[in-house]
């Protein structure tokens, strides 16, 4: 009975966590997943003439996507604007690590590795930062906010362990202000008339 109650459990706690994900829309197909991690990413093919410039306090910024048919992506068409600041995008990895290349990649679900700043990213369970086009200088109608899960020191997901329905989560609405309570306004009437009672005496 006990194991019959886990597993209904299971199955309600997974369909709620399913119907919080999503995708987000982009220009070349859908952001699947926006993980941010203090733990360190190694990247390989760093050219030792110019390496990329890594904060003192690095925060591993990696967003998944799922390309459209007969898209292709690189390490310089999008950079990510995080509290302000613009990170360049400086690997790329479609299920062998995490290489800084300037080919493009067409493979169907590739990730991009951005290292943002620790001193502004990272300070709460869900952020939200700008993935931005660089296909389009001078225009933003290509750029698109995606909400970035802060998962602390774990690893990242690979790209094969992300569902085609993503797992971005949605930034819930604040909620309302409680009603105030119909005894609060008689008691506020009641005060009043007290106060009225003693002006007539």
């Amino acid at each position: 009975m006990k194991s019959s109650l886990f597993i209904l459990a299971a199955a309600v706690l997974a369909s709620t966590i399913q119907l919080h994900a999503e995708t987000i829309r982009f220009r070349a197909g859908n952001v699947l997943a926006a993980e941010l991690t203090s733990r360190k990413i190694d990247i390989s093919g760093i050219p030792a003439e110019l390496p990329p410039v890594i904060p003192a306090k690095p925060m591993y910024a990696v967003v998944t996507v799922k390309l459209d048919r007969f898209r292709s992506i690189s390490i310089f068409d999008y950079t990510l604007v995080a509290s302000g600041t613009e990170f360049p995008c400086v690997a790329i990895n479609s299920g062998n690590g995490f290489v800084h290349t300037d080919a493009p990649i067409s493979d169907e679900t590739v990730q991009l590795l951005f290292i943002t700043d620790a001193l502004t990213s990272g300070k709460a369970k869900l952020e939200t930062h700008v993935l931005k086009c660089k296909l389009a200088p001078g225009k933003d109608i290509f750029d698109v906010k995606v909400h970035f899960s802060f998962i602390g020191s774990n690893a990242t997901k690979s790209p094969a362990t992300i569902p085609a329905e993503g797992i971005i989560e949605k930034p819930q609405p604040p909620k309302p202000a409680p009603a105030a309570k119909p005894e609060d306004k008689n008691a506020g009437n009641n005060d009043n008339a007290a106060d009225n009672t003693g002006d007539e005496q």
